[in-house]
């Protein structure tokens, strides 16, 4: 076979992003290419044209197919307000966030309504890139059920704008952009690449980095067709880009806000109850005093001696991070919750073969399966084992038992709100949190320290400028401060306990480094 150092694989993705399959017409199957942003969803009107809610949560995909017509009965205006508020035709005040730049969730009236943003093809330009046109306005087929766990009442809808209030900062109805094809990497094999690792341990052993380098010896040799979906989603260096503008547009504008919203959760009586059933006194004092403490340091893998994180594990060859992630996240928090007397592992192969929210192996979103997790609940490991292939889905299987959970969310309220405190604060209360981040090639090969991305300039044997490839999904589980002052998170990942220490890696924190305080999703079990 032939040989591809990780230097060349980075030259490769940077000349050729590749656009995964467009939806077929029966399931989503693809990571979708539409790009939206806030600017074009509010302050402004949407219609909503609605089917009869009479479906159930087990037929509504088949029945709602993202593409296809629907036979609405009926229709409700929804007015939509920066930063996250949304007011029915009927005067009922709810609530409404971007997922990422795919689509938005409202919930108002006493439903929740979920759909991908609309966008068409418009053939290839003169490179062969497929050119994308995201329709801003309008929705695909979306749907709508219920606000409460394990909905029963499922409808379809689609959404259109109908304008845009005077004054407003909208960004043009259609955003167009073009995506190269696909990489072909048969026959090629991934190869460490020494000159990388050992320019990276020479900028430590100057102390001009905080991390040092290893040979990721696990993938080495093996085909790049299995290794490359490890990195996590493809993503467009403009989408990520414009994904920390917009991080930083809405703290700067409505942070102080999120913050207050988040301190009088922590304030509340709901609060005070679930720390009161806890032992741990961090919980206890932040619930009796009147303002919060954030320790230095924080790590839920060892609170007064107990680990309340479960094992590392491997993704394999499947895009499956955001599955592996969140179902870490619901792992650890059942044992916070439970006070560690029960340690369920859940099962990421239920997810890529059942969940319509996402993509199966092509990627997905954390708060998307957060959602599902209230929607239609998750299984155990044994119920449903990781092969990392999607399979038929049978959501009423013979190991039918599932855990739901609840109270799914960004940190801070809404897609934007995320800030370092308010993800603190929700670690603190309810266990590890789900996050997203960047990749660079120089990530593979973590060894020990604090992560930054070192860029090629900085190199005596450069490799290509590290394009911002992938939007990867891994865990928080705690934070601390090495000797010099200098901060980190601590992050648990899912390529197997070869990778970095023991399968974690610390990453700069305060920084927004490679965009791991942009975007998060957290929820919380329900109870028996």
């Amino acid at each position: 076979m032939q040989k591809f150092n990780a230097g060349v694989l980075l030259m490769t993705l940077m000349v050729a992003i590749s656009m995964l399959l467009l939806l077929t017409s029966q399931s989503v199957r693809a990571d979708l290419p539409v790009h939206c942003l806030y600017n074009s969803t509010a302050p402004g009107v949407w219609e909503f044209e609605l089917t009869d809610q009479n479906m159930s949560g087990d037929d509504v995909a088949a029945k709602c197919d993202i593409r296809a017509p629907i036979q609405a009965t009926r229709t409700m205006k929804v007015y939509l307000q920066m930063p996250d508020i949304a007011i029915d035709e009927k005067g009922n005040t709810g609530f409404f966030t971007l997922v990422y730049d795919q689509g938005f969730e409202v919930v108002v009236g006493g439903n929740k309504y979920w759909a991908f943003f609309n966008y068409t093809t418009a053939g290839k330009d003169s490179q062969g890139n497929d050119i994308i046109i995201s329709n801003c306005d309008r929705t695909f087929t979306g749907w709508y059920h219920e606000a409460k766990v394990k909905a029963k009442s499922w409808g379809c809808y689609r959404a259109r704008r109908l304008s845009l209030l005077q004054g407003s900062t909208a960004t043009p109805n259609k955003f167009t952009h073009t995506v190269a094809p696909r990489p072909n990497y048969k026959g090629m094999v991934f190869k460490n690449d020494m000159s990388l690792i050992n320019d990276l341990n020479a900028l430590h052993a100057k102390g001009e980095i905080s991390w040092k380098a290893k040979p990721m010896q696990e993938w080495e040799n093996q085909p790049l067709e299995t290794v490359v979906p490890k990195f996590g989603q493809r993503s467009e260096s403009f989408r990520l880009k414009q994904r920390r503008e917009h991080t930083k547009f809405m703290r700067a504008k409505f942070g102080e806000q999120a913050n207050k919203k988040v301190l009088l959760e922590l304030r509340s009586e709901d609060f005070s109850k679930a720390a009161g059933n806890l032992t741990f006194h961090h919980l206890r004092d932040i619930a009796a005093k009147g303002f919060v403490s954030i320790p230095k340091a924080f790590d839920w893998r060892n609170v007064n001696g107990q680990d309340f994180v479960s094992p590392i594990r491997s993704q394999g060859q499947c895009g499956s991070c955001y599955s592996f992630s969140t179902t870490a996240m619901m792992e650890a928090r059942k044992r916070v919750f439970t006070q560690n007397k029960e340690q369920p592992v859940y099962s990421p192969e239920n997810i890529i073969s059942c969940s319509f929210y996402s993509q199966g192996c092509d990627g997905g979103f954390a708060y998307l399966i957060s959602k599902w997790g209230e929607d239609f609940g998750i299984i155990a490991e044994q119920c449903d084992p990781y092969t990392g292939t999607p399979h038929k889905c049978n959501l009423n299987q013979a190991c039918s038992t599932r855990q739901y959970w609840t109270n799914y969310r960004y940190t801070g309220g809404y897609y934007g709100a995320v800030t370092v405190e308010n993800m603190q604060l929700d670690v603190l209360k309810y266990g590890p949190l789900s996050v997203s981040m960047e990749v660079y090639n120089d990530l593979f090969n973590y060894h020990s320290g604090i992560y930054r991305h070192v860029s090629s300039s900085k190199l005596t044997s450069p490799v290509p400028n590290p394009f911002e490839l992938t939007n990867h999904v891994v865990l928080i589980v705690g934070w601390g401060e090495n000797e010099k002052g200098e901060k980190y998170w601590i992050v648990k990942n899912s390529w197997g306990t070869s990778f970095g220490m023991d399968g974690y890696f610390l990453i700069a924190r305060g920084v927004d480094e490679c965009a791991i305080e942009s975007e998060n999703a957290s929820a919380i079990p329900t109870q028996p």
